[in-house]
């Protein structure tokens, strides 16, 4: 397992995060975002669907098939989010985005 961070900033200002993890597993490549952390004052303004844009797009260039994250299902503001960056709810607190559209079966 790799661990990738990824950041936004201005200047040397810390704007927005998260922590990419690469998976090589035996029937796929999994990678899975955690830590998304905008600063505030810098909320509500996109930074959190570029940051997790950023994240969609290293794990491609990883060679990942599959990216999840975990979240609240009760959070309607976290499940607008990865909703509008392609992400679809698979279980209670879990969503994923399928990079090569085939289903690797179900956990």
């Amino acid at each position: 397992m790799k661990q990738h961070l990824i950041e936004i900033k201005d200047n040397e200002k810390l704007i927005c995060s998260c922590v990419l993890y690469f998976v090589p597993l035996r029937s796929r490549n999994l990678a899975v975002i955690e830590e998304i952390k905008t600063t505030e004052g810098y909320r509500n303004k996109g930074f959190a669907t570029h940051i997790v844009g950023l994240a969609v797009t290293k794990a491609k260039s990883l060679g990942a098939d599959t990216v999840e994250l975990c979240y609240n299902s009760k959070d309607v503001l976290a499940e607008k989010l990865y909703n509008k960056c392609g992400f679809v709810a698979d279980g209670n607190i879990r969503a994923k985005y399928v990079i090569n559209k085939v289903e690797i079966g179900r956990w």
